[in-house]
């Protein structure tokens, strides 16, 4: 379970830096930017993989402008997410597990977007790149010699960082799903 919370924190952490956490008109409602370039994937209690393809997204947007006409937010496409909550109607994360494991990527994402606006936000960035990259550096440190990316544990932040980024446009969240 520790390692599921830490999986959704990374990835949120990721989505920030990747800057898709976008405001909206309401202080505790923020957008998450719908990733691309991979389908969502989640494991659900029996442990068989739960795929949300573009088309199964799409056909949510008309409960998403509902949602978001009620609370009086301009509807954009992607995710919306309450940080004082923690949810985040559409996505299978919070659907599954909801409120009793820990919020989605997409909450962390969010909360870590509102508290960077409310601090330096350059330094906030950078210390939560640093622990993405201690993250992924951990991740290799317990593989053989022959397997570890050498790149993310040897390398700089910013080499680590870009490298991680480089993977998790090739492989989506399969990257941090491991």
């Amino acid at each position: 379970m520790a390692s599921d919370m830490n999986r959704r924190l990374n990835q949120g952490r990721l989505y920030f830096l990747l800057h898709y956490v976008e405001n909206s008109n309401h202080s505790d409602y923020y957008f998450i930017k719908k990733n691309r370039n991979s389908s969502a994937e989640y494991q659900i209690l029996n442990e068989e993989p739960v795929h949300m393809y573009e088309d199964h997204f799409q056909r949510l947007q008309p409960m998403m402008k509902r949602l978001s006409a009620t609370f009086e937010i301009e509807p954009r496409e992607g995710y919306l997410t309450n940080i004082v909550t923690g949810e985040c109607p559409f996505c299978l994360d919070y659907i599954w597990n909801g409120p009793f494991r820990d919020v989605c990527k997409h909450c962390h994402a969010a909360r870590l977007f509102s508290e960077a606006q409310k601090s330096d936000y350059k330094k906030f960035y950078e210390e939560t790149k640093d622990k993405l990259v201690t993250y992924f550096n951990n991740k290799e440190r317990v593989l053989s010699a022959d397997q570890k990316n050498k790149t993310v544990y040897s390398g700089s932040i910013e080499d680590a960082y870009n490298c991680i980024v480089h993977l998790y446009n090739t492989q989506g969240n399969h990257l941090i799903s491991v």
